[in-house]
């Protein structure tokens, strides 16, 4: 099982570059600094500034500035701390907190959107139509029965694994489309899941509509925000405006428990965990606020027989005393843990992700449940 996190694009080398002012903007944001990487670009060697994100959404801006403790200041320096993933969260815990048709909740509702909004507009404008050579030289060792995970609400990995015509984006696209998502029919073939979402994800809003609060798949989210910024794309099932892109927080135990589509996601990545004797991670730093990870992992030590070897690509990991390293240690503790200083360094290792064939196999959902005796 192949994990990707945002390391994977932030390492990537995507095509094609469309324009001058195209390459410029090729730098992927990652997480810890993603504003104050959305506010530069890179010019003739050096870095230009910009606040995009005071002159999109000036009240969200406010509202992180406020929340943050730094007040009016503009220098560009003040948001390099500022983690995405923890503004987010914030801003989701707000909202659920607070009762609904109250001041409070709309505030919070209302920045949580215009966060989204302002992800699917920077992610759109990076990535759309863009596949990588470095995940693409993985994903060729991919076997049919091989997943890949991802985390990421950029499509760079769904683009890949279609340009090179894997099975496991086809699988993917039966999937989303798929009415029940059936675990049993997908155990013994390798299929892309989208644990977080995806900025090629819309959701209907209309409490009338068919859909039942599904997501599905958009081929072309750029041109997608165009039409929903004009209010000219409607939802194919019930013809309703109100449309939505479809990510998620890490933090967002509510999002991910009470969302049936979701929630099948995360149980058939459980299912197939138990089945993997190797787990590749590229870019995914295990962070402490996506607890849902965390419980989705440890299971690899709920497995009576099979113990996966462990792989990391990340320039952290190299470092054993690192938060990282020692998280990795924690969570899959008494594991064979493989190193790798970047998706490059992985990617030309042609032995880097070829599967270990060992221990019996589990073929049905219900083995997963069974793991759970000795909490009886």
């Amino acid at each position: 099982m192949l994990v990707l996190g945002a390391g994977a694009s932030i390492g990537g080398l995507r095509y094609p570059i469309h324009s001058h002012m195209h390459h410029e903007l090729m730098e992927m944001p990652g997480m810890r600094q993603f504003f104050y990487q959305l506010m530069s670009r890179r010019r003739k060697g050096r870095r230009d500034f910009l606040n995009f994100l005071g002159l999109t959404h000036e009240k969200l801006e406010q509202v992180i500035r406020t929340a943050w403790g730094f007040g009016n200041r503009s220098t560009p320096d003040v948001w390099k701390h500022i983690n995405v993933e923890e503004v987010f969260t914030w801003l989701d815990v707000g909202e659920h907190m607070w009762a609904k048709r109250t001041i409070a909740h709309r505030n919070f509702e209302g920045s949580k959107r215009a966060l989204v909004d302002l992800i699917w507009h920077l992610l759109a404008l990076r990535t759309e139509g863009q596949h990588c050579e470095r995940l693409l030289l993985l994903f060729h060792s991919l076997r049919p029965k091989d997943s890949v995970v991802s985390f990421n609400w950029d499509p760079v990995a769904d683009h890949t694994l279609e340009f090179v015509g894997k099975d496991q984006y086809t699988n993917y696209m039966q999937l989303m489309t798929d009415p029940k998502v059936p675990a049993s029919q997908y155990l013994k073939r390798g299929v892309l899941l989208k644990l977080h979402g995806s900025i090629n994800w819309v959701i209907c809003k209309s409490r009338s509509c068919r859909a039942g609060r599904r997501p599905y798949v958009v081929r072309k989210p750029d041109g997608l925000l165009m039409d929903h910024q004009m209010g000219l794309y409607k939802c194919p099932v019930c013809g309703g405006s109100k449309i939505r892109p479809y990510i998620v927080p890490p933090a967002s135990n509510k999002a991910i428990s009470d969302d049936r589509f979701l929630r099948s996601l995360w149980m058939l990545a459980l299912n197939k965990l138990y089945d993997v004797g190797h787990l590749v991670f590229v870019g995914y730093s295990l962070p402490v606020t996506d607890s849902h990870a965390e419980w989705l992992f440890r299971h690899v030590h709920l497995h009576p027989i099979r113990r996966p070897t462990i792989t990391v690509a990340d320039p952290e990991i190299m470092d054993p005393n690192s938060a990282l390293s020692i998280r990795f240690r924690s969570v899959f503790r008494g594991l064979k843990l493989r190193r790798y200083a970047s998706l490059e360094d992985l990617a030309s290792d042609s032995h880097a992700i070829s599967p270990r064939r060992s221990g019996r196999r589990f073929r049905t959902a219900k083995s997963v449940e069974a793991r759970y005796t000795h909490f009886r």
